[in-house]
């Protein structure tokens, strides 16, 4: 029995380490280091709750958890990705939410939902700030970039945008 608990544990441990060096690869902002870290401290929760004979490996394991949540803290405080708007291109904007951006905020907000896509800029000013995003892979030039790659939620935050930019003028 001992040994089966063992081999449990151990796979529970694989199997965290695997998630979370996968995960660790395909973090692409910092909403999903958020949900990484949720996600981490259940398992850490779960292993915790493991009732087995095998302290020491069970100990080990919650260090390994612990660790790794530390380690995405500090990833956090070190290499954070930059988004005016984070949500501008999953849910409708509110102004209140766009009240307090300037209009160079409100610029980069409206065109961070293209670069999101990977659309190229005109402007130097544009193309500069995004290729200094992390997350920015702009692969599509201005002229061939299709609107029609857009969800009708990107559109609607586009002209909401647009809109505010021209309030600020």
């Amino acid at each position: 029995m001992k040994n089966y608990k063992s081999v449990f544990i151990g796979i529970i441990i694989f199997t965290c380490s695997f998630a979370i060096g996968f995960s660790g690869y395909m973090l692409s902002n910092k909403q999903e280091k958020v949900i990484l870290k949720r996600e981490l401290e259940v398992h850490m929760t779960n292993m915790e709750t493991i009732n087995s004979q095998t302290d020491a490996v069970k100990s080990i394991a919650v260090e390994t958890v612990q660790e790794t949540v530390e380690t995405i803290n500090n990833t956090d405080a070190n290499s954070e990705e930059i988004y005016i708007l984070p949500a501008s291109s999953n849910r409708a904007l509110t102004k209140d939410e766009l009240a307090d951006l300037t209009a160079w905020e409100l610029k980069l907000a409206r065109n961070e939902i293209y670069a999101r896509h990977g659309r190229q800029f005109k402007t130097k000013e544009l193309q500069d700030y995004f290729n200094q995003q992390s997350w920015y892979q702009g692969t599509i030039e201005a002229d061939h970039f299709d609107e029609g790659s857009l969800s009708a939620i990107e559109k609607v935050n586009i002209a909401l945008l647009k809109e505010e930019m021209e309030e600020h003028q």
